[in-house]
């Protein structure tokens, strides 16, 4: 405990009772390597891609410094970009070879299977990371992800209430939450959950994001267009930011919508699709499917993929997201 007293000094954070657990369990016999991790999580938490950028280079120097280290694997793997599949596996791999019994990892892997759409090792891994460690949050988190993907909305919410229970200002955490919310349906609920995430931390470009989507949902069309500039502004994207207002401005949705297509965003952003385009952006969505995108449950419930609604492979790909029997 001194160890993780004079870490969370270094840092000035405070050390939750599971991050000092973590330093009691003596993960690392070196509190500087412990110092490069907590630091990584730190940055990992902002999710914009110049500090998840930042979060890489100490889990580096971490496991460089220690390469038994097992939860600098771990959050090697959390970081990497999440259509790199093979590397996060690999460092996964790596932290289990090394700690077979580390929640932190248990719990990455079962995010992995919940991408995959295999739902049942998923399920299996996050059971597990939970067993292993009650108070590590972001396995109840994506546990909450999985179940919000396969339409268990209540039982969703209750397992991030659980996370936020433990980590009350995790950003992701609530996130997660904002995000169930609207995709059950109580999307005044989930704007308020998204307003307050701002209050607590307006650089999260995650809430803005979803915010414009929910405002593209509900039709208030010049809010949705903002979100998504600032979120892309929170991201680093300044050009990208400065092209969706200007589109606007000037021609209004109908001119956003084109930049979207002219930026390849795909035939969806058009509303009509001839047959043709039909067949291209369900093409488009399977291989995103198969690389194991996380946002591609929304396709159950964005009314932009209305017109998909009626094509047996549309409806073959929607299967993908229920339930495991």
């Amino acid at each position: 405990n001194e160890i993780a007293h004079d870490v969370s000094s270094k840092l000035k954070v405070k050390l939750s009772g599971a991050d000092q657990q973590k330093m009691s369990k003596m993960y690392t016999t070196d509190p500087e390597v412990y110092r490069l991790y907590l630091q990584g999580r730190f940055h990992w938490n902002k999710r914009t891609k110049s500090e998840v950028e930042k979060a890489v280079s100490y889990f580096k120097q971490a496991v460089d410094k220690d390469p038994n280290f097992a939860l600098g694997y771990v959050g090697m793997a959390d970081s990497f970009e999440d259509l790199d599949r093979p590397t996060k596996k690999e460092y996964i791999r790596r932290a289990l070879d090394i700690d077979d019994n580390l929640a932190e990892a248990h719990a990455s892997l079962g995010y992995q299977y919940m991408c995959a759409q295999d739902w049942v090792a998923s399920e299996r891994e996050l059971k597990r990371a939970m067993e292993l460690n009650p108070n590590y949050a972001q396995a109840y988190a994506w546990n909450g992800a999985r179940l919000m993907m396969i339409g268990k909305y209540n039982e969703s919410l209750a397992a991030i209430q659980r996370a936020l229970d433990i980590d009350p200002t995790a950003n992701g955490i609530n996130f997660y939450k904002g995000v169930c919310l609207a995709v059950s349906g109580r999307r005044d609920e989930a704007l308020q959950q998204f307003k307050k995430m701002i209050e607590m931390d307006p650089t999260f470009p995650w809430t803005h994001n979803f915010l414009s989507r929910i405002y593209r949902w509900t039709g208030n069309h010049a809010a949705s267009v903002e979100e998504r500039a600032i979120s892309l502004d929170l991201d680093g994207d300044t050009e990208g930011a400065k092209r969706t207002r200007e589109s606007f401005a000037n021609g209004g949705w109908e001119g956003y919508q084109r930049m979207l297509q002219e930026r390849n965003t795909g035939p969806m952003s058009k509303g009509g699709l001839t047959e043709l385009e039909r067949e291209i952006t369900i093409e488009t969505l399977t291989r995103q499917a198969n690389e194991g995108s996380f946002w591609l449950f929304l396709i159950k419930v964005d009314p932009m993929f209305d017109p998909l609604r009626g094509h047996p492979r549309f409806q073959e790909l929607l299967k993908r997201f229920d339930p495991p029997r």
